[in-house]
């Protein structure tokens, strides 16, 4: 539920790194992973849809996840999201994450919803939830595609 006197806030960011299961823990994926400042760009046309993300001027972003396997291809997860020096959300996921085959060899996909369940700086009483859409490698390799929708008071 929005507060009154909020106001929203959108972004968009590609976060790219490495995945690892937990040493103590076969079961937990920990992910840790940078974006650029990015420009997003679509475009609808006769022939279809087309789509990029390209780096701009601005600081990083950093990612830090952990994932808890709880079936076959489903997840529970918490993570730390890092803008510049000063600004930060704390996440979990809303529901239950997904993550399956996909129809890259030795590559699977997921999906979750993260909720805001914190933040410093800028995102001190934030309230929102951003979609993540992801692919892991069997050497590790994590591209995370995130748009989030953000309340800031």
């Amino acid at each position: 539920m929005m507060t009154e006197g909020m106001r929203p806030l959108i972004y968009c960011m590609h976060f790219k790194g490495q995945s690892s299961p937990a040493i103590d823990e076969p079961r937990r994926i920990r992910a840790t992973s940078s974006a650029t400042s990015c420009t997003v760009r679509t475009t609808v046309s006769p022939e279809g849809i087309a789509g990029s993300l390209e780096a701009t001027e601005g600081d990083l972003a950093f990612l830090e996840a952990e994932m808890h396997l709880t079936g076959a291809h489903t997840f529970s997860g918490t993570g730390t999201i890092t803008f510049g020096d000063q600004h930060l959300l704390r996440v979990t996921s809303a529901y239950e994450g997904h993550l399956g085959p996909s129809s890259v060899a030795q590559t699977v996909a997921g999906t979750v919803t993260w909720r805001v369940a914190g933040g410093e700086g800028q995102f001190a009483n934030a309230q929102g939830q951003i979609t993540s859409n992801f692919t892991l490698s069997e050497s590790g390799e994590v591209n995370d595609y995130h748009f989030g929708v953000l309340f800031l008071p």
